[in-house]
């Protein structure tokens, strides 16, 4: 980015992907089964060093504050996402013995930017006396891994669009559903079934606060990067205004 900014023969054009990445703490392996475990770890973790040691830029990605991005209906910027405290994350490691328990991250090597975000994670939570192993897995055993209840992981990475209706994510943050290795509470369950009921939008507004609280509140899920997609392009390019997030390139066109 840096180099196609500076060289000033092109425009650089950006547009909110609407994904957010987040990590997934694994209730269903021995390391990570209590609270206090997951606790330890998300206070071991800096996530703007996280964001920044992956994307150099805030131009291509930001920190972000809950699961819901900004392309999301009812996101709401005010919401706080976890900060960090090393003292309280060795207090809670010493407490756990998750010093003595080797702590897997795992990643789809096919997405763009895991592999920096599981290196990162690993060299903050070393850092803290915790060892730590990173997997990069191919799609299909990653898939295979992540939506089906398992104990051989304690953190995985993914990412997904976030845009619209709650409704089109939700399931990923219930372990009913495809939350199958996050520790959500029955609270958070039927709040994402009572967001889905609700009609009216100042309701829906006051659960999907709520749901995010509760959500943090499990110790299980980390929102850390909301990213954008960045491009350079001819000065002489025009029309890209006008291609719906890139995807019509009939709209695109030159003038001399």
């Amino acid at each position: 980015l840096t180099k196609f900014e500076t060289e000033g023969a092109y425009n650089i054009n950006s547009y909110d992907d609407t994904r957010i990445c987040f990590m997934q703490i694994n209730p269903n392996a021995e390391a990570t089964s209590t609270m206090e475990a997951r606790q330890a770890l998300i206070y071991a973790l800096n996530l703007q060093e996280i964001v920044t040691g992956t994307y150099g830029s805030d131009k291509i990605c930001t920190v972000a504050n809950s699961v819901f991005s900004p392309a999301s209906m009812f996101y709401n910027a005010d919401w706080k996402n976890y900060e960090q405290d090393v003292e309280k994350a060795k207090e809670l490691i010493a407490q756990t013995g998750l010093a003595d328990k080797p702590i897997k991250v795992i990643f789809n090597s096919a997405r763009v930017g895991q592999e920096e975000m599981a290196i990162m994670i690993q060299s903050q939570l070393q850092a803290l006396g915790l060892t730590c192993e990173v997997e990069g897995m191919e799609t299909s055993g990653y898939f295979t891994s992540y939506f089906r209840a398992t104990d051989t992981y304690n953190i995985a990475l993914m990412a997904n669009g976030m845009k619209g209706d709650p409704g089109n994510f939700c399931g990923l943050f219930n372990n009913t559903r495809s939350g199958a290795n996050m520790y959500t509470t029955e609270e958070v369950n039927n709040l994402w079934t009572e967001i889905d009921k609700e009609t009216d939008p100042a309701k829906r507004q006051e659960l999907c606060n709520t749901v995010v609280a509760a959500l943090k509140d499990c110790w299980s899920c980390v929102p850390f990067a909301q990213t954008n997609c960045v491009f350079a392009s001819q000065p002489n390019l025009r029309g890209i205004e006008d291609t719906n997030r890139m995807t019509d390139f009939t709209k695109l066109y030159f003038v001399q």
